[in-house]
């Protein structure tokens, strides 16, 4: 999760939740925790040597041996050597999902290395060759002699995900090498735009030149995977491919309750929070560890069994969180089934938002720690990760002043002010990708003009750029159709936390059910069984806009209508009239910056306090606009490196990450 700061323009940076699963692999591995968790199912962490997390190859010879003699076993075969079969040839998955990983990590650690590259794109076309053939053999052994064996290894999903696997084709398998392709050329594309601190629309246009051509390109190429796969549109394929539990339909509805609620409460607690004294108390930290120690005694206040996670985290220095300039722009957890285990890695920002990435991450690290599913079946509802994550950045704000000392109202109107701007987002980019993917013919132009228009409808444009920077929004090119996950989610831990002002114990309870729920519920089967709110359900989002806006009232005080600001005079400015203002949908962007020009110029001519004020607004609010995205991406980043002088040590040795912000910096903090 990312963070906009109050320093700078409304920049966006990469970011990941992809969650992952721990395997179990034998004998050779250690408990970490010396008693079962009562939320968690007890398994086995390994204890982790030097070495582990580099990147070494793999070799798929093992593999293809164990899984032609599971496709030769008899019915003479003992049950036991049968299942010793299985095993290992799980472990080797684990060891090839666990190395792609790396190499891909590796990568991101220097994204302009040629060595790095090559190996990323080598193990990614191993990855493919032999998951496909992992599930074709399983299908082979599933209706052979020894069918009922592995099916009674299996869960019901597991063993119907086998049965009704269908080998990609070579056509298929094409289709998404070019697409990795392309979106590996965003990844080296996107740095080469360069932001100077001053000029952020010419910043995102630049961006928008270099990256639009390539978006276009995904876009066909995604059309036609969609078209080989038989489906309509690449939406519809996209959409269907999370397996999500609630419907377009159900989407289009949530856009259009957020619109009418929940963006004029965003800029209800924008406002308060644009006014609030910069966090500058919670900024004297040298090195990120002392991010993590502050962080630790909020995560062991929200409750204890959440530390097994965090103190095997801490001692195997399974992150990495420093400053270093050659690390790319991203923040993510991955998991690395081969060793039971997940990864934090984090590009910082230096500032009060560190804090709140890494419990984001935690979030994420914790679920993905406790999780015994076997590589290959790897499944996560993207909307549960979410809520897994981001109602824990809610509840810690219960002990933000411990924590924060006097920053800590700054820190919890932060967190709430980010999660709406989750809800916001996650709308605005499903609609955005929604029209592109079911018109895939739409020009760069209309691309860009559909992007104006819709930050407009959801009150998150006006500052300049927004026609452009949907570039630098990574999920448009490497996790399409993901960031509705975002908004249900941010729904769902606001849920929690609404909960958790009048019964804080029941609400950690549900949360911590939550961290431990089966990753492959839906959704809605998962938030119905907790007892959560359905977004679907008759006025939920106003009724969750309305509490909130109590709790916003109680302290900051607020009218019976919402507001946006107040004039000179100090009379509220309705939401309604700045709507009007910047326009529902327009004929196009001209047609917008013509309007939005006219109101500039009113300024000077008609001395009416509406106009006036509503200029203020376009001038001083939407300028000073910094709104959060949350972006999610997969690429963890341990591994191969080609030149260690500029990162961290833990890619040449493991240990914790000490090294001094300043130092990377080559300044004085």
């Amino acid at each position: 999760m990312r963070k906009e700061s109050k320093r700078g323009p409304r920049a966006r940076r990469l970011l990941t939740a992809l969650l992952a699963c721990c395997l179990a692999l034998g004998s050779a591995w250690t408990a970490f925790a010396d008693e079962e968790a009562s939320y968690y199912a007890d398994m086995e962490h390994r204890a982790l040597q030097p070495g582990d997390l580099q990147y070494s190859g793999w070799d798929p010879a093992r593999l293809e041996m164990l899984l032609e003699k599971l496709e030769t076993v008899s019915e003479s075969t003992a049950n036991d050597v049968f299942l010793n079969l299985y095993q290992n040839a799980l472990d080797e998955m684990a060891m090839l999902f666990t190395q792609n990983t790396l190499a891909e990590a590796a990568y991101y650690a220097h994204v302009d290395s040629i060595q790095a590259e090559a190996d990323m794109d080598q193990m990614y076309d191993l990855y493919l060759e032999w998951d496909d053939r992992f599930f074709a053999s399983m299908q082979k052994v599933l209706a052979g002699p020894k069918g009922w064996v592995l099916r009674d290894q299996l869960t019901e999903w597991q063993a119907a995900w086998i049965e009704t696997y269908v080998e990609n084709s070579d056509e298929l398998e094409d289709l998404y090498r070019q697409e990795n392709d392309l979106v590996q050329e965003y990844y080296t594309a996107v740095e080469q735009a360069v932001y100077d601190g001053d000029d952020y629309e010419a910043y995102a246009a630049e961006a928008n030149e270099l990256c639009g051509p390539i978006f276009l390109q995904l876009v066909e190429v995604r059309d036609a995977i969609a078209k080989r796969s038989g489906y309509d549109d690449y939406y519809e394929y996209a959409f269907d491919s999370y397996g999500r539990d609630y419907w377009p339909e159900d989407i289009e509805q949530l856009c259009a309750d957020v619109k009418e609620y929940i963006v004029p409460l965003y800029y209800d607690f924008y406002n308060v929070w644009w006014d609030m004294d910069y966090p500058d108390s919670v900024e004297n930290f040298r090195t990120q560890e002392q991010v993590l120690d502050v962080v630790a005694e909020g995560i062991e206040r929200i409750h204890p069994d959440l530390m097994e996670a965090w103190q095997y985290m801490r001692r195997y220095g399974t992150y990495d969180i420093e400053l270093s300039d050659s690390k790319a722009e991203t923040g993510y957890t991955q998991n690395l089934p081969a060793y039971g285990s997940a990864f934090i890695f984090n590009s910082p920002y230096g500032d009060y938002r560190d804090y709140s990435d890494l419990v984001h991450e935690f979030g994420h690290y914790n679920a993905a720690f406790h999780d015994p599913t076997p590589s290959p079946y790897l499944t996560s509802c993207l909307d549960v990760a979410e809520i897994q994550s981001q109602a824990l950045e809610l509840l810690i704000t219960e002990f933000a002043e411990d924590l924060y000392g006097r920053d800590g109202e700054f820190m919890t109107v932060d967190a709430l002010y980010r999660m709406l701007d989750s809800v916001l987002s996650g709308c605005m980019y499903d609609e955005f990708q929604k029209k592109i993917y079911q018109n895939p013919g739409m020009s760069l132009a209309e691309i860009n003009e559909l992007a104006w228009e819709l930050s407009m409808e959801y009150g998150l444009g006006g500052w300049g750029g927004e026609e452009f920077d949907w570039v630098l929004i990574s999920h448009n090119f490497d996790q399409p159709v993901y960031y509705i996950s975002y908004g249900t989610s941010a729904l769902s831990a606001l849920d929690i936390w609404r909960q958790a002002q009048s019964d804080w114990d029941d609400a950690v309870d549900r949360y911590m059910r939550l961290s431990a729920v089966d990753p492959a519920m839906g959704y809605m089967e998962t938030i119905v069984e907790l007892g959560m709110m359905e977004f679907t359900g008759d006025g939920a989002v106003r009724k969750l806009a309305a509490s909130l806006q109590d709790w916003f009232g109680e302290r900051y005080g607020n009218g019976e209508e919402f507001f946006t600001g107040e004039s000179d005079d100090g009379s509220v400015i309705p939401w309604d009239d700045i709507k009007e203002a910047l326009g529902q949908k327009t004929q196009g962007l001209k047609g917008v910056k013509d309007m939005a020009n006219t109101i500039l110029k009113a300024i000077l001519i008609v001395a009416v306090a509406v106009s006036a004020l509503i200029v203020a607004v376009i001038l001083v609010l939407w300028k000073k606009h910094k709104g959060e995205e949350i972006t999610n991406q997969t690429p963890p980043n341990p591994g191969y490196t080609e030149d260690t002088s500029g990162i961290s040590s833990y890619y040449t040795e493991l240990k914790q990450n000490t090294q001094s912000l300043a130092e990377d910096r080559g300044e004085d903090q």
